[in-house]
């Protein structure tokens, strides 16, 4: 990626280079520099920057997933075996712990989503309800509460 990135400012380099011969170095710093086409193009060239950087991370986290979910057991030894020996066991004890941690908390918080999520949705329909009477609130609240059967 870091060699991409290299040859993309080397190609820029040298767009820049051909448009300074065609136009000349002073209109080219000048368009680019002080006014506010610069700035535009300063703050698309940022956001650019950005955008690529969160499409590399996101790339990054997808493809390290992707291979710590197919062998999992590889590089759990690889990574208990950059520590001393002695301590090996400890380090996978706690491994161990983590793992047995992050299924409960990701356990909890789909739990969490089955259950506020509906809640959170009958609150607008109920509120707009309850603005009209209380028959249709009830009404609102039996329709919310009802399970399609399947």
């Amino acid at each position: 990626m870091w060699a991409q990135l290299q040859v993309l400012g080397t190609q820029l380099s040298a767009v820049e280079d051909t448009l300074t011969g065609y136009v000349g170095q002073d209109p080219v710093r000048e368009l680019l520099g002080n006014g506010s086409v610069g700035a535009l193009f300063a703050r698309a060239l940022s956001w650019g920057a950005t955008a690529m950087a969160a499409a590399a991370g996101l790339v990054l986290v997808i493809v390290t997933g992707i291979y710590l979910a197919i062998r999992p057991a590889v590089y759990r030894e690889g990574f208990i075996k950059l520590f001393p020996i002695e301590w090996h066991d400890r380090i996978g004890a706690t491994l161990d712990d983590n793992n047995s941690a992050l299924r409960l908390w990701l356990g909890a918080q789909l739990m969490a989503m089955a259950i506020v999520g509906p809640i959170v949705g009958a609150i607008p329909v109920l509120l707009v309800a309850l603005g009209q009477s209380w028959e249709l609130a009830l009404w609102a609240l039996a329709l919310v509460n009802r399970h399609p059967t399947a």
